[in-house]
Parts: C-alpha cells; structure tokens; sequence
C-alpha cells in the first residue's frame, strides 16, 4: 500500500529526514512513533505531496509526483493534530462535502458520501451545525469524516488523541478499531498503540530505527528508553 525509499527532506540547512524507508502492507494498522523533532509530522505531510523532498514514495501503487497530486491526495486522507485546521466551512456537512466537490461528483453522490462518512464517525445528525460549535472530540470525527467522504487508500493521522478527555479519546480509538483502513498513526499515546496499533515504525532524529511489531518494540524497555519513548 505505501512504500518510501530513501526519503529526505530538510528544512533550510536543518535535516529532518534521512534516508527514510519502509513499506506498509494494504489493511495494516501502523504506529509512527518517536520523540518530539523526530520527523513524524513532516514524514506524513510527504505523503500527500504538501511537502516535497528528495526519494520516492508510492501509495496503492501510484508514485507521488507533480503531474499526479489530485490522485495522491485522494488516495491519502491526512487527519491534521488540530481539526480547526481542517473545518473551515460555515456547517459540518459542507466540510465533509468539500473534498468529494472537488472531485468532481454529481451532487447526489457528494450527499451520498457524506451521508456514510459522518455515519462511519457516529456524527450522522450533525451535518447542519456549525463546526465551531462542536466539542473536541466532535470535531475530531469530523475531521475524519472529511478525509473518509473521499474513500482514500491510506489514513494518515497525526496525534489523533491529542488534547481529548479519556471519555473521547476511548471513543476514538473505538471508532478507528472498527475502520478497515490502512492506517499510519502518528501519536505519543503508547496506550493506544498497545490497544489499536499492531505494527509500528519508530523515528529519532529523522531516521528510522525500528519498524516491526508493537508488542516486540514495549518489551524492549531499553529501546524504548534510548529514543525517548519512555518517562
């Protein structure tokens, strides 16, 4: 489903990718893992074409390029740490809606689409409200809801429960166990990834380290220390 080989990037003359590679199979539910600066943040901003550095990335068999961003970012639903960076239509529905828009789709089949995302989130009622009314996890759905209306090949999220009460932050991790997609989840939350993540991918100062199962990666205490994982 995604495959990076020898990705970098950098940030003036600040590296913050080196030579980043991995592969992550269709259906698969992957931690990205690693202490703050690790590249977690700018690695899933590569995948959607946001940022562009130097290597390869191909996702669901289509490599990213600038003739073929349309594509590439309706195979890739990026969910930002920060749903306000991502609802900025005056009602729920129409944010849902907007991706599905740009895509060209007849108005049926838009309302269609965004009739099944805020089902698939637990938010079917709320198409009418406005975005800013909602709580924090509310708008975390929605902020899903919007990347699912354009059925992508690979949800990418970055913290998705930063900032939640435990009450929203255990529905989350609920409604993301019971989503079929290929997952790459950015998150400092290792109680998450023990429960939801199978797999996962660890960062330290741009590289990877490690990439395996999430059970082998919480028994090596050592490891987990030596990259910052633990208190």
């Amino acid at each position: 489903m995604v495959s990076l080989e020898s990705l970098n990037f950098a940030y003036g003359e600040r590296e913050v990718l080196r030579q980043v590679s991995f592969q992550i199979e269709a259906g698969r539910k992957v931690a990205l893992l690693g202490p703050n600066g690790a590249g977690k943040s700018t690695l899933l901003l590569h995948l959607n074409g946001i940022l562009e550095g130097r290597g390869r990335i191909v996702v669901d068999g289509v490599e990213l390029n600038p003739k073929n961003l349309g594509e590439i970012r309706q195979k890739v639903g990026l969910v930002f740490q920060d749903p306000d960076d991502q609802l900025f239509c005056p009602t729920v529905f129409d944010d849902v809606a907007y991706g599905p828009l740009y895509q060209g789709l007849s108005a049926p089949e838009v309302e269609q689409r965004v009739e099944r995302a805020l089902q698939a989130v637990g938010m079917q009622q709320s198409g009418p409200r406005s975005p800013h009314q909602l709580s924090g996890g509310e708008k975390k759905r929605v902020a899903l809801a919007t990347v699912l209306s354009m059925q992508p090949a690979l949800l990418a999220l970055d913290e998705p429960t930063n900032g939640l009460d435990p009450r929203a932050r255990r529905s989350l991790i609920e409604l993301l166990r019971g989503l079929p997609d290929t997952m790459l989840v950015a998150t400092h939350d290792l109680a998450m990834v023990e429960e939801l993540l199978p797999d996962a991918i660890v960062m330290d100062e741009g590289r990877v380290v490690y990439q395996g199962a999430t059970a082998d990666l919480l028994a090596d205490k050592e490891l987990l220390e030596r990259h910052g994982l633990t208190a």
